[in-house]
């Protein structure tokens, strides 16, 4: 793991460990920044890794709670609150509620799996498995230009630069 400054001399874990807090406290515009500044101005590997796990976690939470919640029982609920019978209401108010709890339970569980990412990152260890960043950036970057380079390559087609391992 890289745990040395950046290109700005801000700290990669700093930087890491704030995606997770801010995707903990469902955060998004701090997180996509946080993002874009890893990707685009640091081009840290590691950093990257770990700040489009963060996003990626904060969006699974987004999409399984609009699917989950406002479509299945949010839609649910409205069709029967369409009845004016009051038994029928009760039952609209019952799934609102089963949706209330499942989306508190869905965040305590997003919150969970952050805290424990921080809590890696914070100890030295990566908070996600090697294969993630590779598969989702595409295997090797440059560190000067960024672009992509094979693993097995040398220098990079786009700067000339050499790779350093």
């Amino acid at each position: 793991m890289n745990q040395d400054k950046g290109k700005y001399g801000i700290s990669l874990k700093l930087v890491a460990m704030l995606a997770f807090v801010f995707a903990a406290l469902l955060q998004p515009i701090p997180v996509l920044l946080i993002a874009a500044f890893a990707l685009i101005a640091e081009r840290d590997k590691w950093l990257n890794k770990h700040v489009i796990a963060a996003v990626v976690l904060m969006t699974a939470f987004y999409a399984v709670r609009l699917i989950l919640i406002d479509w299945v029982f949010g839609g649910i609920a409205g069709f029967f609150g369409w009845f004016n019978v009051f038994a029928l209401l009760q039952t609209a108010n019952v799934f609102y509620k089963i949706g209330s709890v499942i989306s508190a339970l869905l965040h305590i569980a997003l919150v969970v799996v952050c805290i424990i990412a921080v809590i890696r990152v914070y100890s030295g260890k990566s908070a996600i498995p090697e294969q993630f960043g590779d598969k989702v950036l595409g295997g090797e970057v440059c560190p000067s230009c960024g672009a992509k380079v094979k693993a097995e390559a040398k220098f990079c087609p786009t700067c000339g630069k050499e790779i350093t391992k």
